[in-house]
Parts: structure tokens; C-alpha cells; sequence
């Protein structure tokens, strides 16, 4: 075993050398999957500029199937992950691609509220698997040291997704009919092919467990898997292991309601922004996709410069707590200056930018103390929490807007509970961050 392949406080467990070659071949990868899992989920926003109308949808059916989304994924995630943990990550990405693909596909299939409400519950039973997996494969391969940046890279890809997506929609909208299908059910169709594609091939592509990465040299691989086994063990009875066990840790129910108020934030504005857009600018559907895809490139930006300054300091709380502040200010500003169109876009632009890289700090925290059976079950019972928040968000933004023609209410609504996450967050990570190994013995704030 290499020497620097001990965990030492204040260093990398793994050398460079390692880091790197981790990261180029798993996280690409990941970010492709995950980038597509972001695109077949919340292209329905677009839809919704031409299928609302032609289908008679209002704001609410529209608000109750985005949402319904959330209660397939909420009820599928804890036994998709201890699938994944039970038959490998090979496996079962590349089962859950080709599953949710054909779904996603199918939703050109819309015709009526039961088969809108039927297809969003099955494309969520479908894909339930993805994201709580990587994040959990993730876990299994790197290093504390060097997980906040991993995780985070990985979850710009949902930013990507509405940078790449959105004009993409956005433009395939405005394609004229063809062989009897309208412009919004070929966008489902043909955003959905490269899941299924990539899904019939991924499997050769990824390893399940580190001890069998051929890719790595033999030293390399024994320094991986002693410095994950030395981080384990340093955790002592921090650590929490047993499938259950997780389940009865206050710090983990703590986090699961912080998640909830992340959810909420993370993915109900994805689905609505189009619409919030539109309310505000009358504007084409491929001008929409543009300017949904401004606050999510500054997202992408941010989520590695903040994954990596995370790792630098080794904190991860401050930059949940702050990106949840800026989401609340960014909300509450938009809806003040919904007068001025621009500046509350602008205002909006802000809250959605700065809040969107806390996740990868979030699950960095999460997974530092969870271990073994421990991490598929907490990580998927985060989660649920994260549906319950897109769930709630989602259905009440359709509510608000039904019943009083704006948005304002709504975005009042999203600034309250990214506060209340704030909040919750900093007393989850009360003491905790000090003891973390590898850890810098500074307070957290």
C-alpha cells in the first residue's frame, strides 16, 4: 500500500494520482446519466407552453401531475437503492435507463388527466433508482476528502440538464407537426432515445465495487480500498452502518426535513420556470429555454468552485445554509418586483443560482457518517424527502396560481421554507463537522 494511502487529518487519504483517475472515469460518465435523467423528468415544463392548452389543462392539473411524479419516486427510492445495493450499480443504471427511457417516450402518449397523472407516476416508479444511486455509488468510491467535489460535479449535471434541455425543447417546440403527432409529444420522443441507447451499453462500462477496478493499477486499487476501510474505521461510533440503524439517528431525521426544504427549492422550480417566465415575458417557446438555461449555467459554474472550496475547508454546512439564504432572498426579491419584469428575473436568477450548489456539500455531509446497508437506506430516505419537498412545492405552486393568477404568492411560499431548511441545517450540523475525518478542528461557522 502506497505510503500517503492512510487517512492523515488534513490530507488526502487517496494520492493525486488516484483522485484523478476516479474521478475522469466515473464522474463523466454519471454526469451523462443523470444529465438525461434531468432532461426526461422536467421537459414536461416545456411541454406545458403547448400541451396545457391543447389538452385543456389549468394551472392546478398541470401543478397535480408534475407533482405525482414525486409520490411514484417517493414510494419506489429506499427499495430501488437496496436493489442497487443487492445487485451492483452495473446492473441496475443500466435496467433503470432503459426502463424510465421508454417511459419518457411514452408520455407523447398524453391525451387525458389519467393518462398525464398514469405516465408522470410510472416515469417516477421508473428512473426512482438513479440519482439515490449514483449518489450512493459515489459514496462507495471516494474518499471523504475528496466527495463534496465528486458529488457536486455530478449534480451540475441537473443544471446541464435545463442548460442543454431547455433550449433544446424550447426549439423542438417549435417544430411543425408531423405524421399526426404535435411538436411537444415529439420532444418527449426524441429526448428519450439517448437514454435507451446509452442504457443498453452503460453496463460495460462501470465496476460495482472498487477491489474490482481492472482500471486502476494493483497498488492503486489497494490504496483505494485501505484508505476507504481507514475512514470507516476512524468514525468508530459515529458511524452508522446497520440498514436500520439509520433509521433511528436524530441527525438523520434532522436531515431529512432539511431535504424536504432542499426538494422543494431544487426541483419545483425547474418544472414551473417556463410557465413563471412566460408569466412575466411573453416570449417564444426557444426564447423561454434560453433564458431558463441562465440561472443554471451560473449553477454549474458555482457547484464545482463550491464542491471544491468545500473540500479545501472541509465544511459543509455554511454553503447549505447560505445557499438556502440566497434561494430565500432570490424567491422573496422576485416576487416584491414582479412590476418590473426584469428585475425580478434577475432576482429570481440569483436565488436559483446560489441555491442550487449546496447539494453537493449536502450529500457530502449525509454520507460521511452513514456506511454499508446504512447509506442505501438513509441515502434513499433523504431522498424521499427531497419528493416530498418537489411534491409539496410543485402541487402548491399550481394551487397558488390557479387561485390568484400570479406567481407572488407562490415565490413568497419557496423563500419561507428555504429559511426553515436553513435553520434545520445548521442544527443537524451543531458539533457534528469538528469530529469528521480528516476533518479541520475549526467550527463550522
Amino acid at each position: 500500500m502506497a505510503a500517503n494511502a492512510i487517512a492523515v487529518p488534513g490530507r488526502s487519504s487517496v494520492s493525486a494520482a488516484v483522485s484523478r483517475k476516479l474521478f475522469w472515469r466515473i464522474i463523466p460518465l454519471l454526469l451523462i446519466v443523470v444529465m438525461l435523467n434531468y432532461i426526461d423528468r422536467s421537459n414536461i415544463g416545456f411541454a406545458a407552453l403547448q400541451m396545457n392548452g391543447q389538452l385543456g389543462f389549468n394551472a392546478e392539473i398541470y401543478g397535480i401531475g408534475a407533482s405525482i411524479f414525486f409520490i411514484g419516486y417517493l414510494l419506489s427510492q429506499i427499495p430501488a437503492n437496496l436493489l442497487t445495493d443487492r445487485f451492483g450499480a452495473r446492473r441496475m443504471i443500466a435496467w433503470i435507463m432503459v426502463a424510465w427511457g421508454l417511459v419518457a417516450a411514452a408520455m407523447a402518449l398524453i391525451h387525458d388527466t389519467t393518462s398525464f397523472y398514469t405516465l408522470r407516476f410510472l416515469l417516477a416508479v421508473a428512473e426512482a433508482g438513479m440519482i439515490p444511486g449514483a449518489t450512493l455509488y459515489i459514496s462507495r468510491w471516494f474518499p471523504q476528502r475528496d466527495r463534496a467535489r465528486a458529488i457536486g460535479t455530478l449534480y451540475t449535471a441537473t443544471s446541464l440538464a435545463v442548460v442543454i434541455g431547455g433550449p433544446l425543447s424550447g426549439a423542438l417546440l417549435e417544430l411543425p407537426p408531423w405524421l399526426g403527432l404535435k411538436p411537444w409529444q415529439w420532444m418527449f420522443i426524441i429526448e428519450a432515445l439517448p437514454t435507451i441507447l446509452l442504457g443498453i451499453f452503460i453496463g460495460r462500462l462501470l465496476t460495482d465495487e472498487p477491489d474490482q477496478a481492472q482500471w486502476l493499477g494493483a497498488a492503486e486499487r489497494d490504496e483505494l480500498v485501505a484508505s476507504l476501510g481507514g475512514e470507516h474505521a476512524q468514525l468508530g461510533d459515529q458511524n452508522v452502518s446497520g440498514g436500520y440503524a439509520a433509521l433511528k439517528s436524530w441527525r438523520v431525521w434532522v436531515l431529512f426535513f432539511t431535504y424536504v426544504c432542499i426538494g422543494a427549492e431544487f426541483l419545483s422550480m425547474v418544472l414551473w420556470l417556463p410557465q413563471i417566465i412566460r408569466h412575466l415575458q411573453n416570449l417564444r417557446p426557444f426564447e423561454i429555454g434560453l433564458v431558463t438555461a441562465i440561472p443554471y449555467l451560473i449553477s454549474v459554474i458555482l457547484m464545482y468552485l463550491v464542491g471544491w472550496h468545500s473540500d479545501r475547508t472541509r465544511r459543509r454546512s455554511p454553503y447549505v445554509i447560505g445557499g438556502l439564504i440566497v434561494a430565500a432572498a432570490g424567491c422573496s426579491a422576485s416576487a416584491y418586483l414582479t412590476a418590473s419584469p426584469v428585475l425580478s428575473l434577475i432576482a429570481l436568477t440569483i436565488g436559483i443560482g446560489g441555491c442550487n450548489p449546496l447539494v453537493g456539500p449536502f450529500w457530502s455531509f449525509a454520507t460521511s457518517f452513514l456506511q454499508g446497508r446504512a447509506a442505501a437506506v438513509g441515502i434513499g430516505l433523504l431522498s424521499c424527502a427531497g419528493s416530498i419537498g418537489g411534491f409539496l412545492a410543485t402541487y402548491m405552486l399550481g394551487v397558488f396560481r390557479q387561485h390568484f393568477g400570479n406567481f407572488e404568492i407562490g415565490l413568497y411560499f419557496m423563500a419561507g421554507i428555504a429559511l426553515i431548511g436553513a435553520l434545520l441545517m445548521w442544527i443537524a450540523a451543531r458539533k457534528r463537522e469538528r469530529s469528521l475525518p480528516g476533518e479541520a478542528p475549526a467550527s463550522a461557522y
